[in-house]
């Protein structure tokens, strides 16, 4: 996946993941189902749009939450 290829798939999961929560702040998905690559979640974590929780396993068995920066990016998107 090239740079701006990761960028817009990151973008896309912020919007997914802010439909998941309903918008709330604060609420927790879990990474494994939501169907989403281990580099766009990294790209989403880089630009500050979400947060992850769950140290010391892999990446996809952690949960993620936006961050405020996500959320109002998932608001302009929409």
């Amino acid at each position: 996946m090239t740079s701006d290829a990761t960028d817009i798939a990151a973008r896309f999961f912020v919007y997914k993941l802010y439909k998941a929560t309903e918008g709330q702040p604060g609420e927790w998905r879990v990474l494994r189902g939501l169907g989403e690559s281990v580099p766009t979640i990294s790209r989403a974590i880089e630009r500050g749009w979400v947060t992850i929780n769950g140290a010391g396993g892999k990446l996809l068995d952690c949960r993620v939450a936006l961050t405020l920066e996500g959320r109002r990016l998932a608001r302009k998107g929409r």
